[in-house]
């Protein structure tokens, strides 16, 4: 069965509008506040906004 997906590979999101990612993932970081569960995709920008969540001291 061929693919009917139009997606852009990993590789290619991860190098493409890369400041304006980091800026998104600041910000829905910031939005997710004291939350204690978040369930977090695959891809890239979604890669970015786990990165940007506080370190847990647990």
């Amino acid at each position: 069965m061929e693919s009917a997906g139009f997606e852009t590979t990993l590789a290619f999101r991860a190098t493409s509008h890369v400041p304006d990612k980091r800026r998104i993932a600041a910000a829905a970081a910031d939005l997710l506040g004291d939350a204690e569960t978040v369930f977090v995709d695959e891809g890239f920008t979604p890669q970015l906004i786990a990165e940007a969540l506080p370190a847990t001291g647990g």
